[in-house]
């Protein structure tokens, strides 16, 4: 076994901690390093990336959501873990590559991850990814701060649990007794604390426990979230316009003009008359074009004998 401080090489050598936290720069801690085996952990990614085997890939959505595709069809047993390391709404999408599936041969081929510090292990088997391990959705997780400033007594706190089903207290840290204030559960990230008086500079400890999923504020989700939409189907729903939808699926605008033509189109309220019937004969056009009853009695040969009956000249 390796001596401590050195950097591992293979999976029976030891490591410190400090090595696994420079390791990772801070985006996995130590102890999800040390848990995951013999996995490698990549930079942060802000965009659109494709995994390789036995990584672990932190995600920081802050400035938009993207994916993280899974490799193709890699070796059993692959390890990957994906953690969305910011605490936007946006979302970092795990998606399966080829044929491959979450859970079973017919499952889902993404997975999103939405909550702050969600964090998704897989393992995978011949055209499965089989998740071993999930932490936030659902999870019961935690904020603390140190709050006081002399002077405000109303005094905001971001927690960004995303939910608004939390539990707060607060408590003086010097003795660890609990202060009333009214609590205020402002959105499913923030809740606001109201004194009768301001507290001291960094006197109270406030806490926040809270489940990821909750009646408060929704989570929203961007195309990529959506598990079974195609690559034609997202760029539908993110048209900027009925242009840029009808480019999507190569619609265009038709620059057909009215006209009487074979390349050109009759307008809507065209009404034809008889000669454009085209089986029409000469006699049958003056019977429907007819003004009147004698005048189509005329048309068909009749003579007016003048009282009132009419001969016909064979």
């Amino acid at each position: 076994e390796k001596q401590l401080g050195t950097a591992p090489s293979v999976p029976t050598d030891s490591a410190t901690k400090l090595y696994v936290d420079t390791a990772i720069s801070g985006a996995i801690s130590a102890s999800e390093a040390l848990a995951a085996g013999n996995l490698t952990a990549t930079s942060v990614k802000t965009a659109n990336y494709t995994a390789s085997a036995s990584e672990i890939v932190s995600g920081d959505a802050s400035g938009g959501a993207f994916a993280v595709t899974l490799p193709s069809n890699p070796a059993d047993n692959t390890r990957i873990i994906v953690k969305k390391i910011d605490s936007s709404l946006n979302a970092v999408t795990v998606q399966c590559a080829g044929e491959d599936k979450f859970d079973s041969a017919t499952g889902p081929s993404s997975r999103i991850l939405s909550l702050p510090n969600e964090t998704i292990s897989l393992h995978y088997e011949p055209g499965v990814w089989y998740v071993i391990g999930a932490a936030g959705a659902g999870e019961t997780n935690q904020y603390a701060a140190t709050i006081g400033d002399g002077s405000a007594t109303s005094i905001a706190v971001t927690h960004n649990l995303g939910t608004m089903d939390v539990v707060v207290s607060v408590h003086l840290i010097s003795t660890g007794e609990e202060v009333d204030c009214d609590i205020v559960k402002t959105s499913g990230n923030v809740i606001t604390l109201t004194f009768a008086t301001a507290p001291a500079l960094n006197s109270l400890r406030c806490t926040v426990i809270g489940t990821a999923f909750g009646t408060g504020s929704p989570t929203p989700t961007t195309s990529l979230g959506i598990s079974d939409a195609t690559a034609t189907g997202r760029s539908l729903i993110t048209a900027a316009d009925a242009a840029a939808a009808r480019t999507a699926i190569n619609a265009g605008t038709s620059s057909l003009a009215i006209g009487t033509t074979s390349t050109t189109a009759k307008a809507g309220d065209y009404q034809p008359s008889s000669t454009n019937i085209s089986d029409s004969t000469a006699t049958g056009r003056s019977l429907i074009t007819a003004v009147d009853k004698a005048a189509a009695l005329a048309a068909l040969g009749f003579v007016d004998n003048g009282d009132s009956t009419w001969s016909v000249i064979l």
